[in-house]
């Protein structure tokens, strides 16, 4: 009976550990690793919009684990132009290569930042 209690609470925490993790509610200014990860693939990201930058600043942020982390960042590019990008960020012990996932164009400064 103990052995079935002790079983049955393992699984409880285990259970709680894996929950999916929720979207924060408000996006995040952004921070210098997440300016360093856009940094990083800047090049695919100009690429898929056709053009190159001359401004490229992360402002906003939000962040969704799942297999790694799913990041969706606001940029600034210059002349009061927004992109927002999402790319994947795996888990070190994954490689924790960053991946592009989806860059939206014509944003403005206070378009909102909605994980998509």
């Amino acid at each position: 009976m103990q052995m079935a209690r002790l079983v049955f609470i393992v699984l409880l925490i285990f259970a709680e550990a894996f929950q999916p993790v929720s979207l924060q509610s408000m996006p995040q200014p952004a921070t210098e690793e997440v300016q360093e990860l856009l940094n990083g693939i800047q090049s695919e990201v100009e690429e898929s919009v056709g053009s190159e930058f001359d401004v490229y600043v992360a402002k906003l942020y939000i962040t969704h684990v799942v297999s790694g982390v799913d990041y969706f960042v606001k940029g600034y590019i210059g002349n009061d132009k927004y992109i927002h990008v999402r790319f994947h960020k795996g888990f070190e012990m994954a490689g924790s290569m960053v991946t592009l996932t989806t860059v939206q164009e014509g944003k403005k400064e206070d378009d909102d930042l909605i994980y998509s």
